[in-house]
């Protein structure tokens, strides 16, 4: 039985019963303990119940005040526990109980600083040097993008990061827990990662891959495995050729930049119904020369939340650029008419945040964006100088910070390709996404929002 504890509610003093297993091999998890997370002295406002054992990640259940019976079905099907497998997880997981020790009723309660106590207690064994997520000797990774095997309330468990070694055009990838995931239909050699895209709303990044001239994306809409099965991708011929990034526009168009990174190609992204399915479709428009939009050389572009992000070297140094197209015009002449009378945003960085040779950049969309309002994080990767988070705000930059941290020592100074990974905020409060990043040798790194290199871990059994 669990019992519920750190709570002096009448109507919420019952025993909360139920299996708890491990959520891989699904035996039975001892000393799990279930606490009563209340926001008003267990009274009118919604409730969790925070489900801990050593070793496992917390789980928590939302549920609103005074409903006992759904408590009750806990019992109904076994509870499944997810292991830590990184140092950044334990430690948010450690900040989340101990925040529930302070507040409401559990200030005074023993048994709520017991049930942490406990939770945090098992001997940790590091697997890997700080940072490191992946790693294979043999390869030489420049570029990577991540995306998602199934759904799952648990980001980690159901993502999935995808590297490519830069001499082969092999594709290689991961699990979100560093488990080797074989695809067989990526593994022929001669792809190019040129982007990903996440649609607003959406909860599932779709990659974009180049080979021989044509954009290959995730075709099957309803298909969770992507870049698995060979019959969930679809292919278009590319415009001028040579893509070297792809970004989609929530307008429903997207973007490359082709050539000598001096065209920018438009296509038309939308959906359709094949054989009672609803698929991608991407059609292609038309190009126009990239200068007639900025004043300097594309370094790199990405998106957040549907707007078009564009690093620039120009006249006056690297700038950031935001671009939103229009489509109140839909026929494929006026759309490329809308592209080509379109205005980037220059948006203005405090001081001289930018400075170097641009080798990568990723971005997170924050909560406020929505169409060409712009927020979130840009991070640039400097030629020898590492990783610059920018905080984007409407029209400017509010923030810029170089990642400085003593652990970083032994880690590259140069990333080549980054990508923004599922965050953990299901799983922990305060939690922002992850940063996955390349750097020319056979290792895939893995920072927190912050900067902070993550560590895989392994929790010692005691048993």
């Amino acid at each position: 039985m669990l019992v519920c504890c750190g709570c002096f509610s009448p109507r919420l003093r019952l025993p909360v019963w139920g299996r708890v297993v491990d959520a891989e091999t699904g035996t039975p998890v001892a000393g799990a303990s279930v606490i009563l997370d209340t926001t008003a002295y267990c009274a009118r406002l919604p409730d969790d119940l925070i489900v801990v054992a050593a070793g496992y990640r917390g789980q928590y259940l939302h549920r609103g005040a005074g409903l006992d019976d759904e408590f009750r079905d806990i019992g109904l099907h076994p509870l499944r526990l997810h292991r830590l497998r990184y140092l950044l997880e334990l430690q948010s997981l450690g900040r989340d109980l101990a925040l529930v020790g302070e507040i409401g009723n559990h200030r005074s309660d023993p048994a709520v600083h017991d049930v942490a106590r406990r939770a945090l207690a098992a001997p940790v064994v590091p697997l890997d040097a700080r940072g490191v997520f992946a790693r294979d000797p043999a390869a030489r990774f420049d570029r990577v993008v991540t995306t998602r095997l199934e759904p799952s309330w648990f980001p980690q468990d159901g993502a999935l990061v995808i590297a490519e070694e830069g001499r082969t055009g092999i594709l290689k990838a991961w699990t979100g827990i560093g488990t080797p995931v074989a695809l067989p239909f990526l593994a022929e050699g001669g792809w190019s990662i040129v982007g990903a895209s996440r649609p607003l709303h959406g909860d599932v990044d779709v990659p974009y891959l180049a080979r021989n001239d044509e954009l290959y994306y995730a075709a099957d809409v309803h298909g969770w495995s992507l870049g698995i099965e060979p019959q969930s991708w679809a292919r278009t011929r590319a415009i001028v050729g040579g893509i070297r990034a792809a970004v989609r526009l929530e307008a429903g168009l997207l973007l490359t930049l082709e050539g000598n990174g001096d065209e920018i190609g438009l296509y038309r992204h939308a959906m359709g119904y094949r054989e009672d399915r609803l698929w991608n479709v991407i059609e292609p428009i038309g190009h126009i020369a990239a200068s007639a939009l900025f004043p300097g050389h594309v370094e790199c572009m990405t998106h957040a939340a549907g707007t078009g992000i564009f690093v620039v070297d120009g006249p006056d140094g690297l700038s950031v650029y935001g671009l939103w197209v229009s489509t109140r015009a839909m026929s494929a002449e006026e759309l490329l008419g809308e592209l080509r009378s379109a205005r980037p945003r220059r948006l203005s960085i405090p001081g001289a945040a930018l400075a170097g040779e641009v080798t990568g950049c990723a971005a997170n969309a924050g909560a406020a964006s929505w169409g060409s309002n712009l927020s979130g994080t840009l991070y640039v990767a400097i030629r020898g100088a590492g990783i610059h988070e920018l905080a984007l705000n409407e029209q400017r930059v509010d923030a810029t910070r170089f990642w400085r941290n003593a652990a970083v020592a032994a880690l590259p100074t140069t990333f080549t390709g980054m990508a923004v990974g599922g965050g953990l905020g299901a799983l922990f409060r305060g939690c922002g996404p992850v940063l996955y990043a390349v750097s020319g040798d056979g290792v895939v790194y893995r920072f927190l929002n912050d900067g902070t290199p993550d560590q895989r871990i392994e929790i010692e059994s005691r048993g």
